[in-house]
């Protein structure tokens, strides 16, 4: 069986570059990532770090633990999947006795009292460079020195004391007024310049709408469709040419009318007539089994609103089964399923019979 160190060495190289790492059976590795952050006012900086922990909730394998592990000891890839469920069973047995776990350069792993792992890790956990190593930084503020007194050296006959020179100060400029607003006057000349260009427009092809009827009339019509259109003549009729006899040696040959495309529809769910005892068991079209409950509802409301059939989950005391049609004859079971199978979609087939 493989070692608890090469393990925890894996981990350790899976949890640089991943946020999650399964260990089935068991659960999964988790990392989150907490970016820097200043907390006391200002005055302590924390660096960015990640947090290892451990979720038992997580139960899908991504199998990156068994490709790591076959890649570093030369396993295949079935042998691999052994040795990782060799080793999780070992370690669910050492931490059900109450064994606390250390994965070397990792963590702790040990079970609480409500019967959950839980994982604490190491202090000194390397797992991304630019995240530990750094330490807080506490700052403290300077305070700034006080001025030195000022001391004016006494006036020497050799160093005259220079004029004094008032600073340059530039000429004033007044601020520029904010430009004007343009009057009310003048945009109210604009709306009202558009009114009458709309208006005129209107007038106007009201007044020329004969000139424009004409226009358009002739360039759509030529001169004979425009006569036939007023009343001034009639469509000149075309000569009915009769088609040629056909010989009475070829006989007429009728199309073979195209043959409809046959969709298959299974028969529904039978129920017994009155008057009849109905027997105890049926023959069920079963279309996948579960080993969870959830699962096996969630499947089958996704295949009632994908395929038209009612689904039902049935508990079967091993499994949890889903069956979407159900007869009393085994014989018309197995020919509905075979009919269901010739169509073109794939969920029937991996569907079989079953008596329930």
């Amino acid at each position: 069986m493989v070692e608890l160190s090469v393990i925890s060495s894996l981990l350790r190289q899976l949890l640089r570059t991943h946020n999650r790492v399964s260990l089935p059976g068991l659960g999964a590795f988790l990392v989150d990532s907490t970016p820097s952050n200043v907390i006391r006012g200002g005055k302590v900086i924390l660096p960015p770090s990640k947090n290892i922990t451990f979720s038992t909730t997580e139960t899908w394998n991504d199998g990156l633990l068994e490709q790591a592990l076959a890649s570093d000891q030369g396993y295949t890839s079935e042998g691999a999947q052994k040795q990782i469920a060799a080793f999780s069973q070992k370690l669910t047995e050492q931490l059900t006795a109450g064994r606390r776990i250390e994965f070397p350069e990792l963590g702790i792993m040990r079970m609480t009292a409500d019967g959950d792992w839980r994982f604490t890790p190491l202090e000194t956990v390397g797992i991304d460079a630019d995240s530990f190593g750094l330490l807080e930084l506490e700052m403290t503020p300077i305070n700034p020195e006080p001025p030195a007194p000022y001391n004016p050296a006494p006036p020497s006959a050799a160093s005259p004391v220079p004029p004094y020179t008032p600073p340059y100060t530039p000429p004033y400029t007044p601020p520029r007024p904010p430009a004007a607003e343009p009057p009310r006057r003048a945009r109210c000349s604009v709306a009202c310049w558009i009114l009458v260009v709309l208006l005129l427009s209107v007038v106007g092809g009201y007044v020329f709408r004969r000139p424009i009827v004409d226009y358009m009339e002739k360039s759509y019509y030529t001169p004979e469709q425009l006569a036939y259109l007023r009343g001034e003549s009639t469509p000149a009729k075309t000569p009915v040419v009769a088609p040629p006899p056909v010989p009475a040696a070829a006989p007429a040959v009728k199309p073979e009318p195209e043959p409809e495309p046959v969709q298959y529809k299974p028969a529904p769910r039978q129920t017994p007539s009155k008057g009849k005892t109905s027997p105890q068991h049926k023959f069920h079209i079963f279309l996948a089994r579960f080993d969870d409950e959830d699962e096996a509802k969630d499947y089958a409301q996704r295949m009632e609103g994908h395929i038209g059939y009612p689904a039902a989950v049935m508990h079967t005391g091993d499994a949890y089964k889903v069956s979407v049609l159900s007869y009393f004859s085994q014989q018309e079971a197995d020919e509905i399923l075979t009919g269901l199978k010739g169509t073109d979609g794939s969920e029937f087939h991996n569907a079989w019979v079953e008596k329930y």
